[in-house]
């Protein structure tokens, strides 16, 4: 790259600009990425809490997978739909990771 008397401050905005859409890129990336995996364990998990032998474990079973599905609803799929939008990829991101530690404060 070679820079021009006069013009090296507006080449420097012009990389700038793209090393931020590449950086949107990769974290929308890694959202849908992080994203898909919570919801196929999410499901897994409840599928397995739901289809239980106990009789009793049913009903507890039932009353856990709410628990489970309410952090998916309320904040993997909304970061979902962002990232699957392209927009706000950092609060896409955020609720995303988020949804985890909400289900282990909702389980405890």
């Amino acid at each position: 790259m070679t820079f021009h008397s006069g013009c090296g401050n507006h080449m420097m905005t012009g990389d700038v600009d793209l090393d931020r859409e590449y950086q949107s890129g990769v974290l929308r990336f890694m959202t849908l990425v992080v994203g898909s995996v919570e919801i196929i364990l999410f499901t897994l998990i409840v599928h397995l809490m739901l289809h239980s032998t106990d009789p009793l474990g049913e009903s507890i079973g039932e009353a856990r997978a709410v628990l489970i599905a309410a952090p998916l609803v309320l904040l993997t799929l909304p970061g979902l739909l962002l990232a699957w939008l392209d927009r706000a990829p950092r609060t896409a991101m955020a609720l995303v990771c988020l949804a985890l530690p909400a289900t282990v404060m909702a389980w405890a």
